[in-house]
């Protein structure tokens, strides 16, 4: 029921927009991916969506994992917005910074900061360090200007 919501949620976004086209869902883990057609949007439209960077792209996610858990508060699961493999080109890029530095504070025992993700950039990287039990993360400072820092789990922020 929940995973049908979100899918008419961003369904009925996208036609409020002039952008009516489908929404597949997809399984995809952690998260429930739902998919953008693109078949029937114009370039134009497409680069609109997407926005500089994908933050047009990430505010939607945003909007509508925001708007499901108030409709479904009893742990609703996470939605990711993908379209034309944009969210699974920069999850491909992310998860190698991620190993670099990792592979940097293990080798160094230094904290490592990132900078310039996005709030869905930075709980995917906490996810991904918190299954290794020698590392922590945590984020510093506020929006837009949020920092995740990797660091040995020895180490206190």
């Amino acid at each position: 029921m929940v995973v049908e919501a979100a899918q008419t949620w961003l369904t009925e976004l996208l036609a409020r927009m002039g952008m009516g086209t489908g929404v597949k869902v997809l399984p995809h883990t952690p998260d429930i991916w739902l998919e953008i057609d693109s078949v029937d949007l114009s370039p134009l439209q497409v680069t609109a969506l997407l926005g500089e960077d994908g933050a047009t792209l990430d505010a939607i996610q945003h909007l509508l994992n925001a708007t499901i858990a108030v409709q479904f508060p009893d742990s609703p699961p996470a939605f990711s917005v993908e379209l034309n493999g944009y969210r699974a080109r920069r999850q491909a890029e992310l998860e190698v910074l991620t190993q670099q530095a990792i592979a940097q504070v293990r080798s160094t025992g230094e904290p490592y900061s990132l900078e310039n993700l996005s709030a869905a950039d930075r709980r995917l990287v906490h996810l991904w360090v918190s299954e290794a039990a020698d590392l922590e993360t945590f984020s510093t400072g506020k929006e837009p200007h949020r920092i995740l820092v990797i660091q040995p789990a020895s180490l206190s922020p």
